[in-house]
């Protein structure tokens, strides 16, 4: 199983030298961030973001309103990382500088992650 996906990463990889300038970068995106689906890195951006977030907080974040629950670093993370799911952290605490450099690109992950997941979930339904 791991030679499979170890192959079909190798796949993917050889097949950016034949892409143009954005199709290259996207397919590098797609590798840095999920593995091509083969390795989704959840557990890890996850992990990172959460680190990243509790260091930031509170001198880079600011409360949205005047009564916002706690910050919850690791809730703010699955708030930015799963964009079906609100639990509201990301509505309450908005993020500076760097932060916000952070929550963009975690979020960005996110999307992807969820669409590789979607992908894949119908490519297993799909008949043959």
């Amino acid at each position: 199983m791991e030679e499979a996906r170890r192959g079909a990463i190798a796949k993917q990889r050889r097949r950016r030298r034949e892409l143009n300038p954005l199709g290259w970068l996207w397919n590098w995106f797609l590798q840095v961030t999920v593995g091509y689906g083969y390795r989704p890195w959840l557990a890890g951006l996850l992990a990172t973001g959460a680190f990243v977030f509790a260091g930031a907080h509170p001198a880079q974040f600011r409360q949205a309103s005047a009564t916002v629950p706690d910050f919850q670093p690791v809730v703010y993370i699955l708030d930015a990382l799963l964009p079906i799911v609100d639990f509201g952290q990301e509505k309450a605490w908005v993020p500076r500088d760097s932060a916000r450099m952070w929550a963009w690109g975690l979020t960005g992950a996110g999307w992807v992650l969820t669409t590789a997941f979607v992908a894949g979930l119908t490519n297993a339904l799909k008949r043959d």
